[in-house]
């Protein structure tokens, strides 16, 4: 693909396979954002038919130059989707002074009269790691952040007028908050106390109207990360996934019980191959009516050890039909694959990701830059 490396390059909505070359002020969403390590973050493009990005550097329009490194924070910019076109919402440092927690704040670029301009989201400070709702169309995108100062939760309205934050519920642990699709619901991972006395980190739901938070698993095990949305494969029954022990995948479900009320129950569980047995960033997106997660793979229990090679794999979540498999193996080169990405091109998804040659005990990892792989699931439908 390139031999440049995007940091946590994130893809706006074309991704999902509905190419609109007239949206966003005729700019399209055939785009992608990064962050370089100066703090500039720019804006590049993909081609729908072909998967390409042009310029191959990813550096077509450069929309600030204060944003925060992914790694400053553990993440880039997201894109904000809504009836106002497409905006990048991002840790932002103030300018001319010192990157820090004290001079971070959330930063928000809107794309206006075929311009982009930054600023910050108002005079907060120490905010960081903004995460938005994503449904397109939508009239009144949400946005959840947390405090580089105190790890307080928060969450707002990006509306006009913008509404004062609200604080959440529970501190921020660095693991996983996820705005749930077409809703104000937020599911996040945090610690709950276990009657064997020890303490774990479990899947809750907390509802921003209501103010309420329910705990959703319970069993003695660690979770990493969690997505819920309307799963096709379960007639729009809500689903959620998270990783339990590093080692296995678990899909909950929505289910309708005989008594008329729904639970959630647990339909599923993919555990990984022997031979790279821990799962990182696992990441779902929809196709022809079927939901699919995306995976690295590693033999490390350490997230973020870059001294081995890593795996790519996906899977469906449907438990009558079992479609877990390797997208590289250990015949395929032994690298270091990160960050990756899902596109919809007009002749099917690819899954874009970093590759390095891994790091030793006294070097980094050696850039190669940006591949991807066809996932071999065929064209959109029609």
């Amino acid at each position: 693909m390139t031999t440049s490396r995007f940091g946590d390059m994130e893809f706006d909505w074309g991704r999902d396979g509905v190419h609109c070359p007239s949206c966003n002020g005729g700019d399209g969403n055939a785009r992608f954002n990064w962050v370089d390590r100066q703090g500039r973050l720019w804006i590049s493009y993909i081609d729908h038919n072909t998967g390409f990005f042009y310029p191959p550097n990813g550096r077509a329009v450069l929309v600030d130059s204060n944003a925060a490194y992914y790694s400053d924070y553990g993440n880039g910019p997201e894109w904000v989707f809504s009836q106002h076109g497409s905006q990048l919402i991002y840790t932002r440092y103030e300018p001319g002074q010192a990157p820090s927690d004290a001079t971070a704040g959330i930063g928000l670029a809107k794309f206006v009269n075929g311009a982009w301009t930054a600023d910050f989201l108002d005079a907060n400070r120490g905010r960081i790691t903004p995460g938005p709702t994503q449904s397109v169309g939508d009239a009144d995108p949400l946005v959840t952040y947390a405090s580089a100062l105190d790890s307080r939760v928060y969450w707002r309205k990006l509306g006009n007028p913008v509404q004062a934050e609200q604080q959440a519920p529970w501190r921020s642990t660095g693991l996983s908050v996820r705005w749930v699709p077409n809703s104000g619901k937020l599911a996040f991972v945090n610690g709950a106390d276990h009657e064997d006395g020890t303490r774990y980190q479990q899947v809750f739901l907390f509802d921003t109207q209501s103010g309420s938070v329910e705990q959703l698993t319970f069993d003695p095990t660690e979770k990493r990360g969690v997505f819920m949305f309307p799963a096709p494969e379960f007639g729009g029954d809500m689903a959620f996934f998270t990783v339990a022990a590093r080692t296995e995948l678990r899909i909950f479900r929505h289910a309708l019980g005989s008594d008329g009320r729904r639970r959630w129950t647990l339909v599923n569980t993919i555990t990984a191959p022997a031979k790279v047995p821990y799962i990182a960033t696992p990441e779902p997106f929809f196709h022809r009516n079927k939901t699919y997660i995306y995976m690295t793979l590693s033999t490390s229990k350490g997230a973020s050890d870059v001294t081995v090679p890593t795996q790519l794999a996906i899977t469906g979540i449907d438990p009558q039909k079992p479609t877990f498999r390797r997208l590289t193996t250990e015949q395929s080169p032994q690298r270091l694959r990160q960050d990756p990405e899902y596109y919809i091109t007009a002749a099917g998804p690819f899954l874009y990701y970093s590759r390095a040659v891994p790091g030793t005990a006294t070097a980094g990892p050696v850039n190669e830059g940006v591949f991807r792989v066809d996932l071999g699931l065929g064209p959109p439908n029609p």
